[in-house]
């Protein structure tokens, strides 16, 4: 039988994948190695894994949304509401850093310690986006600071001008973020895709000690 193609988006995945690259659009990583890649390049290496940890749709959709409210603004969620249902919002809320809506910022300390803390009410779908997300992010930073040193952080943290500082403040929050997801895994009922995560956890912490050696 000959397959067919339709231009149209006929899943649930699909659909996320069409509004996460149109809302991105022109967004770039900030620490990618090749300059200015897409931001969505991110995304869907986050939204892959959690798909492979076998999450429902409608968490691999919150995973292509994850930054959308921080990086887009609040009038996202009506946009993710009307689409995709209050579920996928409830999750990407899940996600969203306290105090990082839009382009106006909290300062960072306050945030990363709003999001640890809030970390200890996470369900293990969140869990299973957030742990993904930060896995790209540092296997990503891990690669260039092989290429360039310690230049590689110059691009992060921008509201710490000290490198030392912001290598120090990097430090602590992977690792405060590693043990936090720990705890709460710990807790969250047993399923499988808490062993995806807790491998995909593992990996983390291991890139993190990389990155950040005693």
């Amino acid at each position: 039988m000959r397959k067919q193609f339709s231009p149209y988006p006929t899943t649930l995945v699909e659909k996320g994948f069409l509004m996460a690259s149109q809302l991105h659009a022109g967004q770039l990583r900030k620490a990618s190695i090749v300059p200015d890649i897409p931001y969505l390049s991110h995304l869907m290496e986050v939204a892959g894994m959690v798909m492979t940890c076998g999450f429902p749709e409608t968490v691999v959709v919150a995973a292509l949304f994850h930054d959308l409210i921080e990086d887009q603004g609040s009038e996202t969620r009506d946009l993710i509401r009307e689409h995709f249902g209050e579920e996928v919002l409830a999750l990407v809320e899940a996600c969203t850093e306290p105090g990082a809506e839009g382009a106006k910022k909290g300062p960072w300390v306050k945030r990363k310690e709003a999001y640890l803390e809030r970390i200890g009410h996470d369900t293990l779908e969140v869990l299973g986006i957030i742990v993904p997300d930060k896995l790209q992010s540092a296997r990503e930073q891990r690669r260039k600071v092989r290429l360039v040193g310690d230049e590689a952080w110059h691009e992060l943290l921008k509201e710490v001008s000290d490198l030392p500082q912001k290598i120090a403040l990097q430090k602590w929050f992977h690792t405060a973020f590693v043990q936090a997801v720990k705890d709460q895994l710990y807790i969250v009922p047993h399923a499988p895709q808490k062993v995806a995560v807790q491998a995909l956890l593992q990996e983390l912490e291991e890139t993190v000690a990389t990155l950040f050696p005693s």
